[in-house]
């Protein structure tokens, strides 16, 4: 057997860009946001707590300087809760899956069937609620997932890990 290994040229390559990016469910959003709003919650409790034990974090100067960094960074992590949805979409192609996030660092992550050992569906309390789940995709030599997408209305989650084993099964037939 010969193996043929011909030059592909860059100009020749279709770009990732033209691929059309399925979006996360907008409530999505709405569960980022109370998750960011409910960890600034637990962080000042924290602070007002530990303040108990350590009457100097009560003192009108701490606070003076506490609250506005307190205040300014929880703003931050609110709007990058915010924000972050509209830089995460998905794609499901023939032969491999795609997860697009990022707002400052940009991330593609490209996941072929034939490399997925185990897909399973989670969801949190809040997702739960809102009818949402996450579908995490697993490849060997790892106990982590790989790849994961947050935000898709449980349905969808339920069709994509069918679609998966699908093509899972497959694989290991060829």
């Amino acid at each position: 057997m010969h193996l043929i290994n011909e030059q592909v040229f860059s100009d020749s390559i279709s770009d990732i860009d033209d691929i059309t990016m399925e979006t996360l469910d907008p409530e999505y959003r709405t569960v980022n946001v109370l998750s960011a709003i409910f960890f600034a919650i637990v962080l000042i409790s924290i602070y007002f707590i530990v303040s108990i034990f350590e009457k100097n974090l009560l003192t009108t100067f701490s606070l003076f300087i506490m609250l506005p960094i307190w205040g300014l960074m929880s703003g931050l992590y609110l709007w990058f809760a915010y924000k972050s949805f509209d830089f995460q979409a998905f794609a499901i192609r023939q032969n491999d899956i795609l997860y697009k996030s990022g707002i400052f660092f940009k991330s593609t992550l490209i996941i072929p069937f034939n490399r997925i050992q185990h897909c399973e569906i989670n969801h949190g309390p809040l997702d739960r609620y809102f009818g949402l789940a996450r579908i995490e995709l697993y490849t060997a030599g790892g106990s982590s997932s790989d790849l994961v997408i947050p935000g898709l209305p449980h349905h969808r989650a339920e069709a994509i890990r069918s679609f998966v084993f699908k093509k899972i099964a497959a694989d290991e037939e060829e």
